[in-house]
């Protein structure tokens, strides 16, 4: 999928640039029925935050996954990176020092998720920060910009 590819192609020089590293897999149609401005807003938001969140938690050299396909009628986007956290953050809260430029990512990436009908979840397990997404591709609004 030509979209994915290049979002995907553009975050990874952005994690390189951090000093992390990015795997990724994707297993999508090469026609997706989402607008690219949600795809770009929702990829871009998840990603720049789990680099973020690498880079300010001192994980020098980390990873992040970034698994992306097809469940069912629904496209999965998950992203997961290492965190020193026991817990995802509040809803709509940010852990950046500056708290009044900051937090807008989480309200585009449920704006996106509303859109397509989908579901979004933060959790913690093993150590790790996990960022799940589900769009409807069904979705009526799939096919509107």
């Amino acid at each position: 999928n030509v979209m994915i590819d290049s979002v995907l192609n553009m975050e990874r020089s952005k994690v390189r640039a951090a000093g992390l590293k990015m795997d990724v897999r994707v297993a999508v149609p090469p026609e997706l029925p989402f607008a690219q401005s949600g795809i770009l807003a929702l990829f871009t938001n998840v990603i720049d935050n789990a680099a973020e969140a690498c880079v300010r938690e001192g994980f020098a050299d980390a990873q992040i996954e970034v698994d992306i396909g097809m469940k069912g009628d629904y496209l999965l986007f998950c992203v997961t990176n290492p965190t020193k956290k026991q817990a995802a953050d509040a809803e709509g809260t940010t852990s950046k020092a500056d708290k009044k430029l900051h937090g807008f990512g989480t309200k585009i990436i449920k704006k996106v998720v509303k859109k397509y009908n989908g579901y979004y979840r933060c959790f913690v397990k093993d150590g790790l920060y996990v960022s799940e997404t589900l769009l409807d591709a069904d979705c009526k609004g799939a096919a509107a910009d």
